[in-house]
């Protein structure tokens, strides 16, 4: 299949892959930077968030997951062909299996950076030894439902507007309070799953061509 980007659109998967190929890697402080630069909050907050969710230890490294990830980076823009379709700058081929990653990462990408900071929880590996520990898994739960264990503290460092609003709170998808990354994350991962965009930036919404050969 063939996706036509913007420009921004092109960039924002440009900019994602990295930092989520190290959130899998245990590593936070890329993806919190991000995070930081988008909601205009110091570096200091993001290194000491990635302290605080580095020291729960109910997550570990996924280097299978950090390696698909790696090779869709390391080939994104080898995929990529610059185009004259306005308002669309690049056409990306994408083989089935590059789709489904590129909208899951896309996904988690943009339910984390909007404060969904449960999110970090779900899409990672939860260590051996705890899935038989129920002390572990007790904690898992804490953590995952309730921010426990100084979570909720990480995500308020990073999300200060939303600080009130409980761990599973925080503003709608549509809200100008959620960064851009974050909106436009959200329609590209509904342009690239095929269904329905509700339009929360001003991009134009990103085209699938399923068979391209054939126009």
């Amino acid at each position: 299949m063939t996706v036509l980007l913007t420009l921004k659109q092109y960039n924002l998967v440009q900019k994602m892959l990295p930092p989520m190929e190290k959130l899998h890697q245990n590593d936070f402080i890329p993806l919190f930077r991000l995070i930081a630069d988008d909601y205009h909050i110091e570096d200091k907050a993001a290194e000491r968030a990635a302290a605080i969710i580095s020291n729960i230890s109910v997550i570990v490294s996924s280097p299978r997951k950090a390696a698909r990830l790696c090779s869709l980076a390391s080939t994104w823009s080898s995929k990529a062909t610059v185009v004259q379709d306005e308002p669309f700058t690049y056409e990306v081929k994408l083989e089935e299996p590059e789709r489904c990653l590129l909208a899951q990462t896309l996904d988690a990408f943009s339910r984390i950076v909007m404060g969904q900071m449960h999110i970090l929880f779900e899409i990672m590996d939860i260590p051996e030894s705890a899935q038989e520990n129920q002390h572990a898994l007790d904690m898992y739960h804490d953590v995952y439902w309730y921010g426990q264990y100084g979570a909720k503290e990480a995500r308020d460092l990073l999300f200060p507007a939303i600080r009130d609003f409980g761990w599973n709170g925080g503003y709608g998808i549509a809200s100008k309070e959620v960064a851009e990354d974050a909106r436009l994350a959200y329609q590209l991962v509904k342009a690239l799953r095929r269904e329905y965009v509700l339009p929360v930036t001003n991009e134009p919404i990103a085209q699938i061509i399923e068979n391209p050969q054939l126009m």
